[in-house]
């Protein structure tokens, strides 16, 4: 395998120093192995060629080459003296690259004692997402248990023609589209470096909360009889509290990836895999709208986008862009972006929490820390029936007092909505009716 990187990918690699890295951490209570843990690393690296990849680059191109003599996947092992640990130790493993030239881009850091670990994955967001490192870690934690468990390896895509059919490949209004699209774009990059400086690195940091399970079955439980989900409410909720917190500065923009291997058919479900056009949301313009309202607006708003998406076409377009991407960087380097947030919602995690040899007790610290001037990112993972949230930023962009005052606002609004009175099915109609009219006029 020796192939182009596609846009995402190229995106995310950005000059193949800066870090762009993503991570999920299983805490495990029970024995571990070392010798069992070099084994499932080992079998993991076998099954996904894109382990086995290190970059080159010729004249400005990244290329991943497959390496089958590539380094062995790392373990840096740290003895483990509380509970907290992991948390400091993820936000450094934020700013430790990759040696991307001779690879691989997967570390795993394991905070070991002798009845509780914590094995941290940590992957260039390059290679993989969020849906990559949680099949992963569910493989890592199988060959863990159960040595003897044999992974079935793969062939990578090689290009974007292994990606997408043929028929939309040569479709000549897709193309059409495309090139237009991507001439609009490139002339507003050549524009704005121009004009802006670009932005310094500030100190990162995460805000953490999670539900419990009653809690979360208590969100789950309303958002279900108000026709709305918790996507949606957590959506509208935190956009209301950036609208209180930041006033003026306020842009009513959440842009969230979206998951789309099942549009792809040459993209099974157990291979890794970078790419994740986003839908734009916003509150509605009803300005006495409730809170579920809106959120059944939201989860209409969420159902229209991901219907909407042209996720062959976006590849396409990613294509012809793919050497824009320099001024890409330079450009969310430099800007605060049209948008308050981007909300990754990773949504509920498929991997048992009962082993033979031990028990996975949670998992924890799904995060992605983007070096852009806007870093703004909430993140939201489901395990063992409950919820937990990462608020990403930086200390430059947005301090940490703000985020905490937004996080804290977003989650109030949330409970007192889920708290209030139930409305009837004939209250909300009507309720709804009401509003109508001063929506038109709005």
């Amino acid at each position: 395998m020796k192939r182009k990187m596609l846009f995402f990918e190229r995106f995310m690699y950005v000059d193949g120093v800066t870090p762009i890295n993503c991570s999920l951490t299983a805490k495990v209570r029970g024995v571990i192995l070392a010798d069992n843990l070099r084994n499932a690393l080992n079998k993991v690296q076998a099954k996904h060629p894109l382990l086995r990849a290190r970059v080159v680059e010729e004249a400005g191109e990244p290329y991943f080459v497959l390496d089958e003599g590539a380094p062995e996947i790392p373990v840096q092992v740290i003895e483990r003296k509380s509970d907290e640990d992991w948390r400091a130790i993820m936000v450094a493993q934020w700013n430790v690259p990759f040696e991307t030239q001779t690879g691989p881009l997967l570390r795993l850091l394991w905070i070991r004692s002798d009845e509780v670990s914590e094995l941290m994955l940590v992957g260039h967001h390059c290679v993989c997402d969020g849906g990559s490192i949680i099949t992963l870690l569910r493989e890592i934690l199988l060959v863990l248990d159960q040595p003897d468990t044999e992974l079935v390896p793969y062939t990578s895509y090689s290009s974007l023609a292994d990606l997408v059919p043929q028929d939309v490949l040569s479709d000549a209004k897709t193309i059409r589209r495309a090139k237009r699209k991507a001439m609009i774009y490139k002339l507003f990059l050549t524009l704005w470096p121009a004009i802006k400086p670009v932005y310094g690195a500030g100190d990162p940091y995460v805000l953490y909360w999670k539900s419990g399970v009653e809690l979360l079955d208590k969100m789950n439980t309303r958002c279900t009889a108000e026709g709305s989900s918790l996507f949606a409410a957590l959506s509208v909720a935190f956009l209301l509290a950036f609208r209180e917190v930041k006033g003026k500065a306020f842009r009513n923009k959440m842009m969230c990836p979206v998951n789309i291997r099942r549009s792809i058919r040459a993209v099974k479900s157990d291979m890794m895999f970078a790419f994740a056009p986003t839908i734009q949301l916003s509150l509605g313009r009803e300005p006495e709208a409730d809170f579920w309202t809106r959120a059944r607006a939201m989860k209409q708003s969420i159902a229209d986008g991901i219907e909407g998406m042209q996720v062959y076409e976006d590849m396409m377009l990613g294509d012809l862009m793919r050497d824009s991407v320099p001024g890409i960087v330079k450009f969310l380097r430099s800007s605060r972006g049209g948008h308050d947030i981007a909300f990754s919602n990773v949504g509920r995690i498929k991997i048992e929490s009962r082993y033979q040899t031990f028990a996975l007790e949670a998992l924890i610290g799904g995060t992605v820390a983007v070096p852009w001037k806007n870093a703004n990112t909430l993140m939201a993972t489901q395990f063992l029936q409950e919820i937990e949230l990462g608020f990403i930023s930086n200390e430059r962009f947005l301090p940490q007092r703000e985020a905490l005052a937004i996080r804290d606002r977003a989650l109030q609004l949330l409970m007192d909505a889920i708290e209030e009175p139930v409305a009837t099915a004939a209250e909300r109609l009507s309720h709804e009716a009401e509003d109508a009219p001063r929506a038109l006029t709005q």
